[in-house]
């Protein structure tokens, strides 16, 4: 096996997606946008994200519901090329539901099966709380001074 090839650090997981769940005494049933005071912490809850190719079973959606559980986060999401089978949809009903304080105590699927197509389509998406910002910002940077003369 080349290097690179195989499962690597991330055990499975191929992306996260995050949500707030933060509930705001001032202003009951409605998020606020504006900056949450310092004396109230930010509780963010995570979403795991796999990918698989061909051949997925009942078993690459009981290997995500263990991964949600070990990493203690909300929820998972498979996204396969293939049509889940009866199995593997009867396995992600199996694994329960989450309901959110936060976002009008709607409860949602604590795995969901989507496939490609129906991503590329619009037929299927994740089914989740809003993600406020799901793509982390890089610091931006500071503008050095321009050379004047040469050194």
């Amino acid at each position: 096996m080349k290097e690179g090839e195989g499962k690597g650090a991330d055990r499975g997981v191929d992306g996260l997606l995050y949500f707030y769940e933060t509930e705001r005494k001032d202003f009951p049933g409605r998020v606020k946008e504006e900056p949450l005071p310092q004396s109230e912490p930010l509780h963010r809850e995570k979403i795991i994200v796999q990918v698989k190719g061909g051949g997925v079973n009942r078993g690459d959606v009981a290997t995500l519901l263990g991964d949600v559980n070990n990493q203690k986060a909300a929820a998972g999401v498979l996204i396969t090329l293939e049509k889940p089978t009866k199995q593997m949809r009867a396995e992600a009903v199996d694994a329960g539901r989450y309901s959110s304080k936060l976002w009008h105590d709607k409860d949602y699927p604590r795995i969901q099966i989507l496939t490609v197509e129906g991503l590329l389509n619009g037929t299927e998406r994740v089914d989740a709380p809003p993600q406020l910002n799901p793509f982390a910002m890089a610091a931006r940077e500071v503008a050095e001074q321009k050379q004047t003369e040469m050194l």
